[in-house]
């Protein structure tokens, strides 16, 4: 569905049944100690993340003000907060992939964490 074009709701449910797929596999995530992760494992997470960022996008941008109504947007801005910040710390995304929303997300990050510079202060918490 990535290279086809296809509706939001179409994309979604292919994305998260290909995503709950790869988490079920044993191949890619060893459950047994001593199991080794495949060797292009990154990509398969960067591919997980670039769905689930697609994913929040389009919500962000279609349904945030169903969010809003029914009281749910805290939560929602809150998961894309984690969810920017953890994928800015392991270069999980690339900034091609994020730069049409660039404002948004400079926006929920300095909105959920208060002020600017700390996004970095975040960073460097979670690193450690």
């Amino acid at each position: 569905c990535s290279k086809l074009k296809c509706s939001a709701p179409i994309y979604i449910d292919y994305a998260l049944s290909y995503i709950q797929e790869i988490l079920s596999d044993e191949r890619v995530f060893p459950t047994k100690a001593g199991s080794s992760f495949p060797s292009g494992f990154i990509f398969l997470i960067q591919k997980i993340f670039v769905m689930l960022f697609r994913t929040l996008a389009h919500l962000f941008s279609v349904h945030y003000q169903d969010a809003i109504a029914v009281e749910m947007h805290p939560q929602l801005n809150t998961l894309f907060t984690h969810f920017i910040t953890f994928s800015h710390t392991f270069r999980l995304l690339e900034p091609s992939e994020t730069a049409p929303i660039d404002e948004l997300i400079a926006d929920a990050i300095l909105r959920n964490l208060g002020a600017p510079g700390a996004f970095n202060s975040t960073l460097q918490i979670m690193v450690k």
